[in-house]
């Protein structure tokens, strides 16, 4: 399987199926882990497909796109977070959709590190979701909504 077949933006149709069952978790480790919300839904997605990055690739673009988002994302973020109650609700919205904007950028960011890599199927146990948790000090376990959706999309196996 070539990597041109799987990392595409239609990849990221399939990723997002699971935002809504995992906004509230993908949320609050986004804030109080550095979690990148759109490497999580990857590994998810990756997961389903039953396809493994190695857990070092997962490291690097975790670093790479972190330094991006810190440098672009983050502080707009931030910036729409400290105006919500200073502004009105339309521009609001209009700062908000700037923000999906970005998080779509984002995307094509990790699709352009990603493009001439041909993940390996994965073995039962094997997990992208819990690689990337673990490389931040996370447990797995202590996701059970993650680890749910892993199961549920996935049909993998993950050994807890």
């Amino acid at each position: 399987m070539s990597s041109q077949s799987i990392f595409t933006s239609s990849l990221w149709q399939a990723c997002e199926q699971y935002y809504p069952a995992v906004e509230v978790t993908a949320l609050q480790l986004q804030d109080r882990h550095g979690v990148i919300i759109n490497l999580l839904l990857l590994a998810l997605e990756l997961d389903n497909q039953q396809l493994r990055l190695a857990p070092q690739r997962w490291q690097q673009l975790h670093d790479v796109v972190s330094q991006w988002q810190q440098r672009i994302l983050v502080p707009y973020r931030q910036l729409r977070r400290l105006s919500k109650t200073h502004v009105d609700q339309d521009v609001y919205q209009q700062m908000l959709q700037l923000e999906l904007l970005l998080e779509y950028k984002c995307q094509q960011f990790i699709l352009q590190q990603l493009w001439n890599e041909t993940p390996e199927p994965q073995t039962t146990g094997q997990s992208n979701l819990r690689d990337y948790l673990t490389l931040l000090q996370l447990d797995l376990r202590d996701y059970p909504m993650l680890a749910q959706q892993d199961h549920l999309y996935g049909k993998l196996a993950v050994s807890l």
